[in-house]
């Protein structure tokens, strides 16, 4: 009988570091990684791509995506797992939700190297190849810390060993969802910056209006509670309407994890939607700004981006599990 397919990417990221004088860097990791799983009781047939060189994540970018999108289609078949930085892991794993959902793909990492005592890298990455080896067809996910998250539902909620990431429970409202979704066709993603503008108590319009203005064709709004920003600030909401008004989606999302936005709730989230910006529902801030350059590299106008966004895709909006 032959050995289950097991296709390892390697990014880099802290679960690869070695020390240096400047505290431990990424570094080339296929050796180790062969040896730890040659310890396992698993017979897998294990075939390594690493990025050269290796990379912080905190130093990814949509091309990063792009990358890991050409090392998966050069995987022909089996499931993949992908090694990758903490820092920034939800937006890639997003990315490849997006982007492959015909494949089966588990992310995972470390906060401490692998090379460090007492590191979770160890387990995190027995988990992972369970999670990736279990029979599931399809999905990215996020194995970390004991947990198997879908992708565009994972959110980094903690630096501590033993923990990171957790599923961000959405509201009632955004329960349910049509099975039928769209059918996009995508092509690249690009490096054309997708702002994101987060209130904060004394944030002014000129501030604001100096991010929006980076912005080509689309922004995210990282708001208060349901949808709130601050209306006494003045200016500030005629600076977005003024980006809506030129033709940006503009996608409200939560500062909060747990919940996400409805803007009709307060008089505040509704200065909002009369400004023009898009409702982003259960989306977490890192769904959102990946979905927002996944419907760009569909080729879409901004106009059929906004509609797309209460829209589910690849689980961006998806229901909660019985248990958090």
């Amino acid at each position: 009988m032959k050995a289950p397919k097991l296709g390892i990417i390697a990014t880099g990221g802290t679960f690869s570091g070695l020390r240096t004088d400047r505290g431990y860097a990424p570094s080339p990791v296929a050796d180790r990684l062969v040896g730890l799983l040659a310890e396992s009781s698993r017979d897998l047939d294990i075939s390594v791509h690493e990025f050269d060189p290796p990379i912080d994540s905190a130093d990814a970018t949509p091309e990063t995506w792009q990358r890991l999108i050409d090392a998966v289609d050069q995987i022909e078949s089996g499931p993949i797992l992908v090694i990758h930085g903490t820092d920034t892991m939800a937006y890639s794993a997003a990315a490849l939700a997006f982007t492959r959902p015909r494949r089966r793909i588990v992310f995972t990492g470390a906060q401490r190297p692998i090379s460090y005592p007492g590191s979770d890298g160890t387990a995190n990455l027995t988990e992972a190849v369970a999670a990736a080896t279990d029979g599931t067809s399809s999905g990215t996910s996020i194995a970390f810390g004991g947990r198997v998250i879908p992708a565009t539902r994972a959110v980094k909620d903690s630096t501590l060993v033993g923990s990171g990431y957790r599923y961000a429970l959405g509201a009632s409202k955004n329960g349910e969802h049509d099975e039928k979704r769209p059918r996009l066709t995508f092509t690249r993603f690009t490096s054309e910056e997708i702002p994101v503008l987060r209130v904060y108590p004394g944030i002014t319009a000129e501030t604001a209006g100096a991010i929006l203005d980076r912005a080509r064709h689309a922004a995210v709004l990282d708001c208060y509670g349901t949808g709130n920003v601050p209306a006494s600030s003045p200016g500030l909401l005629d600076v977005i309407a003024r980006g809506t008004a030129r033709g940006l989606t503009i996608v409200a999302v939560s500062q909060s994890i747990d919940g996400g936005v409805e803007l009709n709730a307060t008089p505040h989230g509704t200065n909002l939607a009369e400004a023009g910006v898009t409702d982003g529902g259960n989306l977490t801030l890192e769904a959102a700004h990946v979905k927002l350059h996944f419907l760009l590299g569909c080729g879409l106008t901004t106009s059929q981006i906004s509609q797309l966004i209460p829209v589910d895709i690849a689980g961006e909006l998806g229901r909660n599990p019985e248990a958090p």
